[in-house]
């Protein structure tokens, strides 16, 4: 899909530039909410100061591929689930292009959403969704220091 393969130039050129920006930052620990297919951790993992990777995505089927993608990164931690304000079940509506999928109800009449519909060439109505976990960051780092953390939130 040529919208699937222009955001992923896109992104590749962001997350470079944002690793580029942090090799001067003093952490060694990386939080990535929204990890999706590891577009960022991967530019990061070449970071050689990181020491952990704890990667939050909510997308099964995503998720399962990046288990398989880093099983041998013994810096990565994966979390299946999605964090928040609040511990709770919600559901999560996948797109066809995947960066694109929520946990926010649409608002059918919204004309972002129309947009986003003609630039994926699909109706949002019918998409595939399912219900997910959602945790609160201070219950999955409760016993784990966030000093010298670097916390990137695309979601």
């Amino acid at each position: 899909m040529f919208i699937d393969s222009f955001f992923n130039i896109i992104s590749k050129f962001h997350h470079h530039r944002i690793s580029l920006y942090s090799k001067n930052l003093d952490f060694n620990n990386l939080i990535d909410i929204g990890t999706h297919k590891g577009e960022f951790l991967e530019s990061f993992l070449k970071i050689k100061k990181i020491k952990k990777f704890y990667c939050f995505e909510p997308q099964k089927k995503i998720y399962d591929n990046l288990k398989k993608r880093f099983i041998k990164e013994k810096k990565i931690k994966l979390y299946n689930y999605a964090l928040g304000d609040t511990c709770l079940n919600k559901k999560i509506y996948i797109n066809n292009l995947t960066s694109t999928s929520t946990l926010s109800k649409f608002n059918h009449r919204s004309k972002y959403l129309k947009f986003k519909n003609f630039l994926t060439g699909t109706d949002l109505k019918n998409q595939k969704s399912y219900h997910i976990n959602q945790k609160t960051i201070d219950k999955v780092f409760k016993k784990i220091s966030l000093k010298k953390t670097f916390v990137k939130i695309d979601v």
